[in-house]
């Protein structure tokens, strides 16, 4: 009993304010038996998409030189997904989900991937953890914008542009952004280049430049100083990730200025990306596939490599929230995943429950990562109970309350 989410919180023990005991105890289905998993997940250790004209205008020193191509998953990025889900592959194997030795059989899994290179090259590294020389393949389109992933890019979603926009400039009045983050990027960076402020602003900062809500390609689009700074610190944590040698931010940057740090990426992601309006839009087909697969789908263990904004899309419209030690509230990190089990609890009783699944600091700085990840309870509810698959669907249509 439990076997499956005793070792996912095993590593919780020593982490300050989390208590293992409590969190079995309240969110683990009583003599429950694990039927399927679906994972949401994010890519592993990427370049920076910003292209290196825009990066220059952010700081007064030269950026680092990253090993591979813009927005391009890292070999070590890589390196550090497979090393995690081998974790993962052990544990649901004591749990009965997977074979003990050998591959599972080839409806059993399934894995659906983002055109992009780092999303398909996270799946293959996810894939070589978990079920290691086994063959299962990736399904994935690299020549077309994938619609599951990017509905209202690919057309197949519509935002509507002053809904959204005053929905965003709504949440950006009320954002409480930490000073001292701000302040810390400011120091670090020396942001920002005079050309963004314009000739009448003689010292330009982060401070000076104003936020504005575009709406572009369809889309809704943030600029300004909270953009950047959001932007800036996520670079940080990826650089953090990549270079296990030293810290990032020009040395600068350690797991304690992080800290500081990521609070800003995190509540301004959080504004764009959970709003109900843009989630609605960006995020419904994939919420609507994770339900399918949950409810409907013979393979017992379905992955979908993606991206944090997925992540976010789906955690907003779901009401899904996880605080991550020394990353803050519901970060996001390299590698990490929103995971949704279908438990039967008694016969013809069944639960759904998610989690978030995540690397540590330590781990993702680590010359040689070998940590268990963390598992943080996402608490899932159906109008205030746990989830009955009849309800997750009333839950996923808009018909329950969160």
């Amino acid at each position: 009993m439990f076997k499956l989410i005793g070792l996912l919180f095993l590593a919780l023990v020593t982490v300050p304010g989390v208590s293992m005991a409590d969190t079995l105890r309240d969110n683990a289905p009583e003599n429950g038996r694990l039927l399927r998993l679906v994972v949401l997940s994010r890519h592993g250790v990427r370049s920076p998409t910003q292209s290196p004209e825009e990066l220059a205008k952010w700081a007064s020193r030269p950026w680092p030189q990253w090993p591979v191509g813009r927005g391009e998953l890292t070999v070590r990025g890589g390196e550090l997904l497979t090393i995690q889900w081998e974790q993962v592959r052990r544990m649901l194997a004591e749990e009965g989900l997977l074979p003990e030795q050998g591959c599972p059989a080839p409806e059993d899994i399934r894995c659906i991937a983002d055109a992009e290179q780092r999303t398909r090259k996270s799946a293959e590294a996810i894939l070589k953890g978990l079920v290691p020389g086994c063959n299962i393949s990736v399904d994935s389109d690299p020549d077309k914008v994938t619609p599951l992933f990017h509905p209202v890019k690919a057309g197949q979603a519509h935002l509507d542009a002053q809904a959204s926009r005053t929905s965003l400039k709504q949440k950006l009045d009320t954002l409480s952004v930490p000073p001292d983050a701000m302040e810390l990027i400011q120091k670090v960076t020396g942001c920002c280049s005079s050309r963004m402020c314009g000739s009448e602003v003689r010292n330009c900062t982060l401070a000076a430049l104003p936020d504005t809500v575009g709406f572009e390609k369809g889309d809704v689009k943030l600029n300004g100083r909270l953009a950047i700074a959001s932007s800036l610190a996520e670079i940080f944590l990826l650089e953090y990730g990549q270079w296990p040698d030293q810290n990032a931010g020009w040395g600068e940057v350690d797991a304690a200025a992080l800290k500081t740090m990521l609070p800003v990426h995190n509540i301004v992601f959080d504004a764009l990306n959970r709003d109900p309006v843009i989630a609605a839009a960006r995020g419904g087909a994939m919420l609507r596939a994770i339900r399918d697969s949950l409810t409907q789908d013979q393979a017992r263990i379905v992955i979908y490599a993606g991206h944090d904004t997925n992540i976010a899309n789906v955690g907003g419209l779901l009401n899904l929230n996880w605080d991550i030690p020394d990353q803050g509230h519901n970060s996001i990190p390299p590698g990490g995943a929103l995971l949704f089990s279908l438990w039967e609890t008694a016969p013809d009783t069944q639960e759904i429950r998610a989690f978030f699944l995540s690397p540590t600091l330590e781990t993702l700085h680590a010359k040689t990562p070998a940590a268990q990840p963390l598992v943080l309870d996402a608490g899932l509810l159906c109008n205030g109970s746990p989830c009955t698959p009849e309800a997750f669907s009333l839950l996923t249509d808009g018909k329950q309350p969160r």
